[in-house]
C-alpha cells in the first residue's frame, strides 16, 4: 500500500483539450484524463507498480521521487540529490542512481538513505533488480573502464564486477541470469549469483537486448535477434537500419523501431523509422509501417497494442502514436512540449511525460 500525501505544493491536475487523430482522415476532439507536473526534467522511464507508476525528475539539484496513480493522484516520496537514471523497485522500495551513489527510498516513510557503488551509468537506462541483487551497466571510475557489477542491496556491498571495454546500451534479467548489450553488438550474459560468464553473441553495432519469459531479443543495426537462454540463436532477421531502442515484447510479438535509409542503406542521410512486428516464437514478420518520425523514447506494448513517441520532423513537438495488433495506428496525439517518459499502458489509458515535466493520461 503506497502512502498518500497531502504535500502538493508543486503539483497540478487538470483537464486539458488534445487532439486525437485515428487511422483515418476524421479527427475527433478528445480529452487528457489528468495531468501532473513536477519540477525538473523527468526520468525515462517509470517503475509500475500495482496502483500506478514511481516517477521522478533528474538533472536538478533538487530532484524529486513520486508516486503517481493511474487515477492521477500525485505524492511525493523524498527529494534526493542529482539523480540521473530512472527509479527501480524492490517490493515498497524505490532505488535511483546519481552520479555512482545509490539512493533508497521507501514509499511509506519520508527521506531516503545512500550508499556508494563507484559505478556511473549516465541515466542511458535503469538498472535491473531481481531479488536482492541490482545490476547496472556503466563506467567505474576505480578500474577506468566499463562493465557490469551486481549490487546486494541487503547488505549494500558490490557483489561482484565484470569488466568489459565496450559503451553498454542496455541490461536485463531474468532472475538467473544478467544479459548486457553494448554498442559495439555484442551481448553477453552472466550467472546472477556470482557473475560466471556463461556466453557472448555477436550481432551488429548499437545492439540493445531485453530478456522476456525466457528469450533474450535484441535489436541492432542488422535487425532483430531471438536468443535461448544458453545463447544459442532461435532466429533472426536481417533488417539494415539503425536501432532506435530496445525492443518491446508481449505473450505475442517483438515490436522493434529501426530507421533504414534507401534501398537498405544503413545511412542515417534520408533514413526513414519504421516499426517492426514479429511473431515471438517463429520471427515471422507480420507487419511493417512507416513512423512519422524517429523514437523519442523506448517502445510500450501490451497485448494487441503498442505506443510510440516520436520526435517531430519539423521540431515544434512530439507525437504519441497507438498501433493495435494488425498495425493500424488506432491514435495519434500532438504533445507540444515532446515526450521525455516512455509510454506506459493501463486499461484504456496511455501515460507518458513530456519535456516540460508533464505527466499526462490520454485516453484510447
Amino acid at each position: 500500500m503506497v502512502r498518500r500525501s497531502p504535500r502538493r505544493d508543486f503539483l497540478r491536475v487538470a483537464g486539458a483539450g488534445l487532439l486525437a487523430m485515428g487511422g483515418g482522415c476524421n479527427a475527433l476532439r478528445s480529452s487528457t484524463r489528468w495531468t501532473v507536473e513536477l519540477d525538473g526534467l523527468l526520468s525515462r522511464i517509470p517503475a509500475q507498480y500495482d496502483d500506478g507508476l514511481v516517477v521522478g525528475s533528474t538533472h536538478v539539484a533538487d530532484s524529486e521521487l513520486g508516486t503517481v496513480t493511474f487515477d492521477g493522484e500525485y505524492d511525493r516520496v523524498t527529494k534526493l540529490p542529482r539523480t540521473t537514471s530512472s527509479p527501480v523497485l524492490r517490493g515498497n522500495t524505490a532505488y535511483v542512481e546519481a552520479d555512482g551513489v545509490v539512493c533508497e527510498a521507501s514509499l511509506n516513510a519520508d527521506g531516503f538513505e545512500r550508499f556508494d557503488t563507484e559505478y556511473l551509468s549516465f541515466g542511458w537506462f535503469p538498472p535491473a533488480i531481481a531479488g536482492s541483487r541490482m545490476f547496472i551497466a556503466g563506467f567505474s571510475g576505480r578500474v577506468k573502464s566499463f562493465g557490469l557489477f551486481a549490487l546486494d542491496l541487503d547488505d549494500r556491498q558490490v557483489a561482484w564486477r565484470r569488466a568489459f571495454g565496450e559503451w553498454p546500451t542496455a541490461v536485463t534479467t531474468d532472475g538467473d541470469g544478467v544479459f548486457v548489450s553494448s554498442s559495439a553488438g555484442y551481448v553477453r550474459a552472466y550467472a546472477a549469483d556470482d557473475g560466471e560468464h556463461r556466453w557472448t553473441h555477436a550481432t551488429s553495432e548499437n545492439a540493445r537486448v531485453v530478456c522476456d519469459r525466457g528469450t533474450v531479443f535484441v535489436a541492432s543495426n542488422d535487425g532483430v535477434t531471438a536468443l535461448s537462454h544458453d545463447g544459442s540463436e532461435r532466429w533472426y532477421r536481417r533488417v539494415v537500419g539503425n536501432a532506435a531502442t530496445v525492443p518491446a515484447v508481449t505473450k505475442s510479438t517483438v515490436y522493434a523501431a529501426l530507421s533504414v535509409g534507401s534501398g537498405g542503406n544503413r545511412t542515417t542521410m534520408a533514413a526513414s523509422p519504421y516499426l517492426f512486428a514479429y511473431d515471438r516464437k517463429s520471427g515471422r514478420k507480420r507487419w511493417r509501417k512507416a513512423l512519422p518520425a524517429s523514437p523519442s523514447t523506448p517502445l510500450s506494448a501490451v497485448d494487441g497494442t503498442v505506443v510510440v513517441g516520436t520526435i517531430d520532423a519539423e521540431g515544434d513537438g512530439d507525437l504519441l502514436s497507438v498501433y493495435d495488433e494488425g498495425g493500424d495506428r488506432r491514435r495519434r496525439y500532438d504533445v507540444e512540449s515532446g515526450i521525455r517518459m516512455r509510454p506506459m499502458l493501463r486499461g484504456g489509458t496511455v501515460v507518458a511525460g513530456s519535456f516540460d515535466g508533464v505527466i499526462s493520461a490520454y485516453e484510447l
